[in-house]
Protein backbone atom coordinates (compact mmCIF):
# COMPACT_ATOMS: atom_id res chain seq x y z
CA UNK A 1 0.00 0.00 0.00
CA UNK A 2 1.14 3.49 -0.68
CA UNK A 3 -0.15 6.93 0.20
CA UNK A 4 0.05 9.33 -2.73
CA UNK A 5 2.12 12.40 -1.83
CA UNK A 6 1.96 14.19 -5.17
CA UNK A 7 1.25 13.51 -8.82
CA UNK A 8 4.11 13.98 -11.28
CA UNK A 9 3.57 14.14 -15.04
CA UNK A 10 5.14 10.99 -16.50
CA UNK A 11 7.10 10.77 -19.75
CA UNK A 12 7.23 7.02 -20.39
CA UNK A 13 5.94 5.35 -23.53
CA UNK A 14 2.93 3.42 -22.24
CA UNK A 15 0.99 0.72 -24.08
CA UNK A 16 -2.76 0.20 -23.63
CA UNK A 17 -3.71 -2.35 -20.95
CA UNK A 18 -3.75 -6.04 -21.83
CA UNK A 19 -6.34 -7.00 -19.20
CA UNK A 20 -9.32 -5.62 -17.33
CA UNK A 21 -9.98 -5.79 -13.60
CA UNK A 22 -12.54 -4.50 -11.13
CA UNK A 23 -11.48 -1.65 -8.86
CA UNK A 24 -12.47 -1.56 -5.22
CA UNK A 25 -12.88 1.70 -3.31
CA UNK A 26 -13.10 2.13 0.46
CA UNK A 27 -13.03 5.11 2.79
CA UNK A 28 -10.56 4.67 5.65
CA UNK A 29 -9.19 6.90 8.39
CA UNK A 30 -5.48 7.46 8.89
CA UNK A 31 -3.94 7.16 12.33
CA UNK A 32 -4.44 10.92 12.81
CA UNK A 33 -8.13 10.60 11.89
CA UNK A 34 -7.87 12.15 8.43
CA UNK A 35 -10.04 10.60 5.72
CA UNK A 36 -8.38 8.61 2.93
CA UNK A 37 -9.81 7.03 -0.20
CA UNK A 38 -8.33 3.56 -0.62
CA UNK A 39 -8.32 2.32 -4.24
CA UNK A 40 -7.20 -1.23 -4.97
CA UNK A 41 -7.52 -4.12 -7.38
CA UNK A 42 -6.75 -7.80 -7.69
CA UNK A 43 -5.34 -9.77 -10.60
CA UNK A 44 -7.58 -10.47 -13.58
CA UNK A 45 -10.36 -12.82 -12.54
CA UNK A 46 -10.82 -11.25 -9.11
CA UNK A 47 -9.65 -12.19 -5.67
CA UNK A 48 -9.39 -15.71 -4.37
CA UNK A 49 -9.75 -16.35 -0.64
CA UNK A 50 -6.67 -14.99 1.15
CA UNK A 51 -5.41 -12.91 -1.80
CA UNK A 52 -3.88 -9.52 -1.15
CA UNK A 53 -4.55 -6.69 -3.59
CA UNK A 54 -2.27 -6.54 -6.62
CA UNK A 55 -2.06 -2.75 -6.54
CA UNK A 56 -3.32 -0.20 -4.05
CA UNK A 57 -3.17 3.53 -3.35
CA UNK A 58 -4.41 5.84 -0.63
CA UNK A 59 -5.52 9.35 -1.60
CA UNK A 60 -5.84 12.13 0.98
CA UNK A 61 -7.77 15.31 0.16
CA UNK A 62 -4.83 17.05 -1.54
CA UNK A 63 -3.95 14.03 -3.67
CA UNK A 64 -7.63 13.56 -4.61
CA UNK A 65 -7.86 17.20 -5.73
CA UNK A 66 -4.68 16.83 -7.79
CA UNK A 67 -5.97 13.64 -9.40
CA UNK A 68 -9.31 15.31 -10.18
CA UNK A 69 -7.41 18.09 -12.00
CA UNK A 70 -5.57 15.49 -14.08
CA UNK A 71 -8.83 13.71 -14.93
CA UNK A 72 -10.53 16.96 -15.92
CA UNK A 73 -7.59 17.98 -18.11
CA UNK A 74 -7.95 14.65 -19.89
CA UNK A 75 -11.74 14.25 -20.05
CA UNK A 76 -13.20 17.70 -19.41
CA UNK A 77 -15.33 18.78 -16.45
CA UNK A 78 -16.60 15.92 -14.33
Amino acid sequence: MARILKLIQGDREVKPPQSEVDAYVQLVHDTDGSLLVYLYNYKEGGPAPGDSPTQSMHFDLNAARAFKRVLEEAFGPL
